[in-house]
């Protein structure tokens, strides 16, 4: 192994330990404040960032939910397409973001969306 190899290794590792103490206190503070949807999205965040895609996607998707019924469809509609980038064959997501279109439109949101 090369010497610019091993320190690359180095590096890498380090990042990934970085991302590891960052979700831990991540999932402190969500113990403390279950209904804080930022620190969830900021936890799916990492959770890409370590490869895990699927917990992710599960993380975002109950966010999106939250969000929905709390009727903030913009935050809603927002996660829901993160979704559907990181996973375009998500079934669900093709029904809901219509719907939340919709809801967007009947608030009064005239703009023209994508």
């Amino acid at each position: 192994m090369t010497l610019n190899k091993l320190f690359g290794a180095i590096r890498h590792h380090a990042s990934i330990l970085r991302i590891q103490n960052q979700m831990a206190e991540l999932q402190r503070r969500a113990q403390k404040n279950p209904n804080n949807l930022n620190l969830q999205i900021r936890m799916a965040d990492l959770f890409i960032k370590l490869g895990k895609k699927h917990k992710a996607l599960e993380v975002y998707r109950q966010a999106a939910e939250k969000y929905a019924q709390k009727d903030l469809v913009r935050q809603a509609t927002a996660l829901n397409k993160i979704i559907l980038r990181l996973s375009p064959s998500q079934v669900v997501v093709d029904t809901v973001l219509p719907e939340l279109y919709s809801q967007r439109i009947d608030e009064g949101d005239r703009r023209v969306y994508p």
